[in-house]
């Protein structure tokens, strides 16, 4: 009689795609998958929420959050994916890409993927793009998604407070994100723009709502429009102290205040960071997901960053430490002159 297979054996003859020793549903190194890809993914949105902050691009220029606010997700999902992609390689191989790898055609592909999937699922699981984009505190801002109806331009009332705070508790300060503090109900558009100010002059107009263009048109164009037509219909949405305090000042002096955000992650950034899950196994060997004969291991993942990095971090204590040998050299020098 044949005897029982060994631990190490591969099951399922026919197939011959998994061991015991390690099935494809163990998905081991997927804690550190996962934390490489979210340092990947944040600190992408990061240098593009900066960016845009230093190129004004803003949640409330036309088409941004369709163009630019989709860019920069997309792009945070392929760096997601290729963090994860090439910490699975390794932790199985023991090496990491070299730079005329990254370049090859394959790879690129990889990357495309990561970009199109990780905006899909980001989009699908309830993401808006326009939160990748700093805030316009004149305008609506990154994270505005729910709101109540306003009374004109008077302060909210104590049942619109109690509404505010819910919804400040949930979603956070429009332009931020931030949950600190007590909120405040924030006119959109602001006074000075739906009403005009004290000196007759307007706020600007945001051009993403079409209501409040027309209306704007109609008032200020057609003769008599301010007398036959209402001012356009005002929203509260919830805000935080610090972001009505620089609003005040942008609508007074009438210049943009733009306010950037790194909070107000929700769900839909799993999106994001789920084209690095699909990555894990593609080192492995074998010709199933995340099955094969190269076992995962954290300790080829440090020796491949030693290799990477060794000669460098050698050369700069090479570097530091010459000077501090020759200074050595020079106090013992002046010490035996002095004896």
């Amino acid at each position: 009689m044949p005897g029982r297979p060994h631990q190490g054996a591969r099951c399922c003859r026919g197939a011959r795609w998994w061991r015991q020793d390690e099935p494809p549903w163990r998905l081991k190194g997927l804690p550190h998958t996962a934390t490489l890809a979210g340092a990947a993914f944040g600190g992408t949105l990061m240098a593009a929420q900066t960016a845009c902050y230093y190129l004004k691009v803003t949640a409330a220029v036309p088409l941004a959050p369709a163009t630019v606010g989709v860019a920069a997700i997309g792009l945070a999902s392929a760096a997601a994916g290729q963090a994860g992609k090439m910490l699975d390689r390794a932790a199985r191989t023991g090496r990491g890409p070299s730079a005329r790898e990254l370049r090859r055609e394959d790879n690129v592909r990889e990357a495309a993927v990561d970009f199109v999937l990780g905006a899909l699922l980001f989009k699908t699981l309830g993401g808006r793009f326009r939160v990748a984009l700093p805030s316009d505190v004149r305008y609506p801002g990154a994270f505005a998604r729910e709101s109540i109806p306003a009374a004109g331009r008077e302060y909210a009332n104590e049942s619109q407070r109690r509404q505010l705070v819910a919804l400040y508790r949930r979603l956070g300060c429009h332009h931020c994100g931030s949950r600190a503090g007590r909120p405040i109900g924030d006119h959109m558009p602001p006074n000075k723009s739906a009403h005009g100010g004290r000196d007759g002059t307007k706020g600007p107009l945001n051009w993403q709502d079409p209501e409040e263009v027309v209306n704007r048109f109609m008032r200020d164009v057609v003769p008599g429009g301010a007398a036959r037509f209402p001012p356009p219909r005002q929203r509260y949405y919830p805000q935080c102290e610090s972001c009505s305090s620089k609003q005040s000042t942008a609508m007074r002096v009438n210049r943009q205040v733009i306010v950037r955000h790194f909070g107000g992650w929700n769900g839909s950034y799993l999106g994001g960071l789920l084209p690095s899950v699909r990555h894990m196994g593609d080192y492995a060997g074998g010709s199933g997901w995340g099955s094969g004969p190269r076992s995962w291991q954290w300790r080829n993942v440090r020796g491949a960053v030693d290799r990477a990095f060794g000669p460098l971090l050698d050369g700069v204590a090479g570097a530091v430490a010459a000077p501090v040998r020759a200074a050595q050299e020079v106090g013992d020098r002046l010490r035996r002159i002095r004896l």
